[in-house]
């Protein structure tokens, strides 16, 4: 209960607020009298209102003044001072200074009395506040094991109380809202946006926050909603302010209790879901299954049409493959689109559907927004994109996968990290893709650029990028230097090192096909194989 409050219903008639009168709606937690033999007063906690009697200032000390007496309990944080006896100018002064609400008592009032009575009036009070958060919380809790969810449990916190109820994420995206839509002030949105990153100690209940109305947008009691000690979000009711009481604000500490515990069910069960799916995923891209008909019929009760036209697109990762999945989905599912998500160890993948209008540069374009929102959600620029082909039919699904993971090789080893290739834009390398992992690819590989790609380990040298460099100046030989940044002489020396290791020569139009031939295998051939 707050000064104003104790004045009209536990001082006698005639009690006046006479002084610090902006400290009126200051919470009241107890009381206690200044006695006439020390200790005065008993240890003080803040938030008390205490009584005395100006009489029994003089017995303690009589130069004692009651100016400085408010000057002390106010450094004490006491919520204010009644006073019985005749109130000089100087103590209202100081009252009004520090805004501590000044209490003039009728002469003669029984302080103990009144200690007794406004300590009845607290803790009754606090019952009945107690009953009525308990009431709410199970209430809401009902609305929860009922599987409505937060907008369920938004409208029911509305009902009971009257007012608008707003819930949010930790970025202030609104999960639910019940009652009237109410404006949000851009002040209001940062104060929300602190109260959602309050720590909350385990086996306690989040505190409320007063939020001020600002402008035209009226002020709200919020709540940090605790999942696992960090905000998951905030909790807020609002409503004209003479309509927002101290009860308001217990309530909202509860019905955040109530939201942490639906968010946890929440996540448990997409964690559970996202689980089973990504496993699902991962066995159809991959075809570890032996049994095609189940897989069918896992896809149907999904209502997964795997005869549909679909392209896969695969991203390596520096992130753990958890939250790399998680970001995916999130990603996927603001578009509307089914987040066929899986994860393993250093990449990611997802099916996305490409029905006939959607071509292959629109497809190209998605993918390419999709990884660059994977790179910004986990904080890290080295995420890299292949996309497949569109296809239909679940071994179609599998063929793009394999193109996808083709591309993604490729890509990194043209282009570097943080790119997308396509497939179907990889021309040459496309086809040499095909054919990997044949006997007689990766011999004449090896006996084509072995050497090369050995002596480069050993030594430290750049004989392979020097080779490759030459063929794309189209054996220039000044232009070859300028894109290696090197002086003609080191260029010479280099391709007569080649020559030399090789045993080939550069001047014959055969050798260099071969030579470019087995660099554009060299790009494409999988991890570790090398």
């Amino acid at each position: 209960m707050n000064v104003s409050e104790i004045v009209k219903l536990a001082l006698p008639p005639g009690s006046r607020l006479v002084a610090g009168l902006k400290g009126g709606e200051t919470a009241v937690t107890w009381a206690t009298t200044f006695r006439s033999r020390p200790p005065a007063l008993d240890h003080l906690e803040g938030g008390e209102l205490v009584l005395l009697s100006l009489a029994a200032v003089r017995v303690v000390d009589a130069s004692l003044s009651l100016a400085r007496i408010i000057t002390n309990l106010r450094e004490r944080g006491v919520a204010a001072i009644a006073v019985d006896g005749e109130l000089d100018q100087a103590a209202v002064a100081a009252a009004d200074q520090v805004g501590l609400p000044l209490i003039a008592l009728p002469s003669g009032a029984d302080l103990h009395g009144l200690e007794r009575s406004v300590i009845g009036l607290l803790v009754n009070k606090q019952a009945e506040l107690q009953a009525r958060t308990v009431q709410l919380a199970r209430q809401l809790t009902q609305v929860a094991m009922q599987g409505k969810g937060l907008t369920g449990i938004a409208a029911e916190f509305a009902r009971q109380t009257g007012k608008s109820v707003e819930v949010f994420d930790a970025r202030l995206e609104s999960l639910a809202q019940a009652g009237s839509q109410l404006a949000l002030g851009q002040a209001q949105r940062k104060a929300l946006q602190v109260v959602a990153r309050n720590p909350v100690p385990v086996g306690h209940d989040p505190t409320a926050e007063w939020i001020e109305a600002q402008g035209e947008a009226p002020p709200r009691w919020a709540a940090v909603i605790p999942v696992n000690n960090r905000g998951a979000g905030v909790i807020a009711l609002g409503g004209l302010e003479d309509s927002l009481t101290e009860l308001d604000g217990l309530l909202v500490s509860r019905a955040a209790t109530v939201c942490a515990m639906e968010l946890v069910k929440e996540r448990a069960v997409v964690e559970a879901e996202t689980k089973i799916q990504g496993d699902f995923v991962r066995d159809v891209l991959r075809a570890s299954y032996t049994n095609e008909a189940s897989i069918r019929a896992r896809a149907a009760h999904l209502e997964w049409d795997l005869e549909a036209r679909q392209g896969v697109a695969v991203l390596s990762l520096s992130v753990p493959a958890e939250g790399a999945v998680a970001a995916l989905r999130s990603s996927l599912s603001r578009r509307g689109v089914r987040p066929l998500v899986a994860g393993w160890d250093g990449e990611a993948a997802f099916i996305y559907p490409l029905p006939d209008q959607v071509g292959a540069a629109d497809w190209r374009t998605v993918a390419d927004q999709i990884r660059a929102e994977l790179a910004h959600q986990t904080g890290t620029r080295a995420v890299s994109a292949g996309i497949g082909r569109a296809h239909g039919g679940l071994h179609g699904i599998q063929r793009s996968f394999g193109e996808a993971e083709q591309a993604l090789r490729a890509g990194e080893r043209l282009f570097g990290s943080g790119q997308t290739a396509a497939f179907a834009d990889l021309g040459a390398y496309r086809l040499l893709a095909q054919l990997q992992g044949t006997p007689e690819l990766q011999a004449f590989e090896r006996e084509t650029l072995g050497d090369l790609i050995l002596y480069d380990q050993k030594s430290g040298s750049q004989l392979l990028p020097t080779l490759e460099a030459f063929f794309n100046a189209n054996g220039n030989l000044s232009k070859t230097a300028e894109m290696l940044f090197v002086h003609r002489n080191t260029l010479m020396y280099r391709l007569n090192r080649i020559q030399e290791l090789t045993g080939l020569s550069l001047d014959d139009p055969e050798t260099r096909f071969d030579l470019q031939l087995a660099l554009k295998m060299y790009h494409v051939s999988p991890r570790g194989t090398r």
